[in-house]
């Protein structure tokens, strides 16, 4: 197991961050650091390829977690 370090540090991070830097393993609180840097980098420069004005959060569902939506039509809502 990480020392007590790595994982105050790892469950602070950013839910994004966190399951990247968690999936590595890091043994050292500076491993984790250095790979929390990676990934925020990463990040940063993935939203600067986005068209002005939109970011992660402003994403449609299915682009952001890759899950398809279905439109419901009119009377498939008013089914529900």
């Amino acid at each position: 197991l990480p020392p007590s370090q790595v994982c105050c540090f790892i469950s602070g991070l950013k839910d994004h961050l966190k399951v990247d830097v968690q999936a590595l393993k890091p043994i050292s609180l500076s491993a984790a650091v250095g790979l929390a840097h990676v990934y925020e980098a990463k990040c940063h420069s993935q939203q600067r390829l986005l068209p002005s004005g939109e970011n992660e959060e402003s994403l449609p569902l299915s682009l952001s977690t890759g899950k398809t939506i279905k439109k419901l039509t009119p009377i498939e809502l008013n089914e529900r």
